[in-house]
């Protein structure tokens, strides 16, 4: 027996080491074990609900046991349902259940009906953390793998129902063999017990598309420029006229939605003359209707909590045709009309009326003295690839040059600027750009980029780099002598060898003889080392870029150093969400997040992401862009779970470039930091930067574990603005 018992033991070492050893064997060990649970489950045939199946009652004890806790510190309790309870260190607290109906092939919404998230508090606001609530669809397994299908969000302090939908899911795993389900919570607080009390979990069919809305056939109202409504929400009860305020050499910008209720027009026609002021003098109003993209699926918890759900957003901004003719759908729809206010415009009120249709409403502008700069507007450089629009638009030669010109002319009129990192010998194509004079009208004209990254290529040989580094500097000082070029030499480094890396080639510029000594060297990266055993990067880095506020002593160090501090995209609370499902304010925050932080420039990381290249995404057709708003997934690579409604897109393609209401709201940042630099700079910097404060008590790193770093009705951040010009016009004084 002895023997036998030896043998058995034999062979089981054996065979656990031959699964070790070999990742198919691994796989199958998997397999077997994930379909013998599956066999062995208990899982009764789903009961009737309301809207769809009941696949989880918190109420029962039954359901309470199938949630079993399977990875961090999650407790299950009993408390008017089943509580999912973390433990009080942040992290990740999943449990799972078995307890699912045989076929999902008809359903394709999850409803989770929740109570009020408790637990950790923000230091400066003292609400609830919003906790990322994880959702792991596990469908039955091949004998290769097991298909996963994962989602992410934010559950906000105010939510009762959380819905995911699961229709993006098809693209990944087959639904009719969905076998498991994991939800997980995953806390960003500093202290306490985050939870969730789970009531009942169903499957339900399909959103319902709502019907039209009750009220008048056809209504007007007139918002801000900082307002996000998707379509089927309730029209909002400003008053029924628009009182602008600006500043001379600035645009101003409104909303106008017009809600089509049952029996109402399929379009309108929209007009608004010329805004005339004192001594006859005009203003002329540009006119733009939006085109709505379907979110199903809110984007994930990489770009944090503050997605008003899914839903029909507003997005691209086309010109308005020349009949004015605006397409209606049920619901609310939008023109967005931008007023250039010249440097030289005379002081006083400006009045018109903005037409639609039958109905119409007055528009008041009132133009102040403050007259903002020429400079310092290009704060965003917004990374670009001109391969993508070639490839989706299908243009090449002195047809794709005039286009890329009209992209960059576009976007540098919205207070930010296009860049790619070409070889220096495609520069020449560049030039206008750099040198300023593609931008001959509007706000910022005959103004170059302040930074433009530039590819030192070969970096594995020391005199080839050094050569090229010099050779970089000579044409930006003969050829855009106002524009700072730099060496991008590593995106987000990961490892010790990454850091090495960075020191070596960073030195061989640095020693380079002159002038390539004297190219900065840029890193996306914090200031502090990732690890405590690597190495610091201070004194190779010249310009950082992190998401982190920078730490003392920065602004000495800024002074004392060719260092310069840039940050990138946006993650709240710490910076506006860049995605489409945001709301109207997310945008605006980085300029004003800029002057408080003193960020040399901001980098958003794609401009012109037409085909996800990164993900693996299929090349399709322009129009896409206008129904899809899922531009970047990484679950079509199987490698993470983040994924966002608009990531990477700010412009359109279209014959002429299409600005996005994101490129708009980045624009009224950046002209509100124009109004915070004027005010430091005549003297009134301890009078602005209290307005900063209170109106963004928190940003960057500062607002680690808050709900809510900034408020996000757009009044006050009017008021704000309207405090700051009221500085300025003391200074005018």
């Amino acid at each position: 027996m002895r023997r036998w018992l030896l043998v058995a033991g034999g062979l089981l070492a054996l065979g656990g080491a031959a699964v070790a050893a070999v990742p198919s064997l691994r796989r199958l060990a998997k397999v077997c074990w994930l379909r013998a649970g599956d066999a062995l489950a208990s899982r009764p045939e789903a009961r009737p609900a309301p809207g769809g199946l009941l696949i989880f009652d918190g109420a029962s004890a039954e359901d309470r046991r199938a949630l079993a806790p399977t990875y961090g510190a999650l407790e299950v309790r009993a408390a008017e349902g089943a509580t999912l309870l973390s433990a009080p260190t942040p992290g990740r607290h999943e449990a799972c259940t078995r307890r699912l109906p045989a076929d999902w092939s008809a359903h394709q919404v999850l409803r989770l009906e929740l109570a009020r998230p408790v637990g950790g508090y923000c230091r400066a606001d003292p609400r609830p953390v919003p906790l990322r609530l994880a959702l792991r669809v596990r469908a039955r397994p091949g004998w290769r793998e097991t298909a996963w299908y994962r989602h992410e969000s934010y559950v906000s302090t105010e939510t009762r129902r959380h819905e995911v939908s699961l229709d993006p899911a098809r693209a990944f795993i087959d639904i009719r063999g969905v076998r498991q389900l994991c939800l997980a919570l995953v806390s960003e607080a500093e202290s306490g017990s985050p939870s969730l009390l789970l009531r009942r979990m169903v499957l339900g069919p399909r959103l319902p598309v709502r019907a039209p809305p009750a009220g008048p056939a056809l209504s007007l109202r007139l918002i801000g420029d900082s307002r996000k409504l998707r379509r089927d929400d309730p029209m909002p009860r400003e008053a029924a006229q628009t009182q602008l305020v600006a500043a001379r050499n600035e645009v101003v910008a409104f909303q106008a939605v017009i809600a089509r209720g049952r029996g109402g027009p399929p379009s309108v026609v929209v007009r608004m003359a010329p805004l005339v002021g004192p001594g006859g003098v005009t203003l002329e109003p540009r006119l733009h209707v939006a085109r709505w993209l379907a979110v199903k699926e809110p984007s994930s918890a990489m770009y944090g909590p503050g997605s008003p759900g899914p839903g029909e957003y507003p997005d691209p901004l086309p010109p308005l045709g020349p009949g004015g003719t605006a397409p209606l759908e049920a619901g609310n729809n939008l023109v967005w009309v931008d007023i250039l206010v010249p440097g030289e415009t005379p002081v006083g009120e400006y009045s018109s009326e903005l037409h639609a249709g039958p109905l119409s409403q007055p528009v008041r502008l009132r133009v102040l003295a403050p007259r903002l700069p020429e400079t310092d507007r290009q704060l965003v450089m917004v990374y670009y690839s001109p391969h993508l629009i070639r490839e989706a638009l299908g243009v090449t030669g002195e047809a794709f040059t005039a286009l890329d010109r009209a992209y960059h002319r576009l976007v540098h009129a919205h207070g930010a600027y296009l860049a790619s990192d070409p070889p220096l010998e495609n520069m020449p194509r560049y030039r206008p750009m750099l040198d300023g004079t593609l931008f001959e009208s509007g706000p910022g004209r005959g103004q170059p980029p302040p930074y433009w990254p530039v590819d030192l290529q070969p970096r594995d040989r020391r005199a080839p780099l050094q050569a090229a580094a010099a050779r970089t500097i000579r044409w930006f000082e003969k050829n855009a002598p106002r524009t700072r070029p730099f060496a991008y030499l590593a995106d987000e480094p990961g490892s010790l060898e990454d850091y090495q890396r960075i020191r070596r080639l960073a030195s061989w510029i640095h020693e380079a003889p002159a002038p390539g000594n004297r190219l900065p060297v840029m890193v996306t990266e914090q200031v502090s080392p990732q690890e405590p055993g690597w190495p610091s990067l201070v004194g190779s880095v010249d310009y950082w870029v992190s998401a982190e506020s920078f730490p003392e002593p920065a602004r000495s160090r800024r002074r004392q150093t060719r260092e310069r501090f840039f940050t990138y995209n946006g993650r709240q609370p710490g910076a506006g969400r860049h995605t489409i499902d945001a709301d109207g304010v997310s945008l605006r925050s980085w300029g004003w997040i800029a002057w408080l932080f003193e960020i040399d420039m901001w980098f958003y990381w794609q401009g012109t992401y037409y085909r996800d290249e990164h993900n693996g995404g299929p090349r399709l057709a322009p129009e896409h862009l206008f129904t899809d708003p899922l531009t970047f997934d990484q679950r079509r690579g199987g490698r993470d779970i983040a994924f966002g409604n608009g990531d990477g897109v700010l412009v359109y393609p279209g014959a002429s470039p299409i600005a996005s209401i994101r490129l708009k709201q980045i624009r009224r940042g950046v002209q509100d930091r124009l109004y915070l630099l004027l005010a430091q700079r005549c003297g009134k910097g301890r009078e602005a930067r209290a307005i900063a404060r209170k109106l963004i008590p928190r940003a960057m790193n500062e607002a680690k574990g808050c709900a809510r770093a900034w408020p996000p009705d757009e009044a006050a951040w009017e008021r704000a603005r309207l405090g700051l010009l009221r500085l300025l016009e003391g200074c005018a004084r």
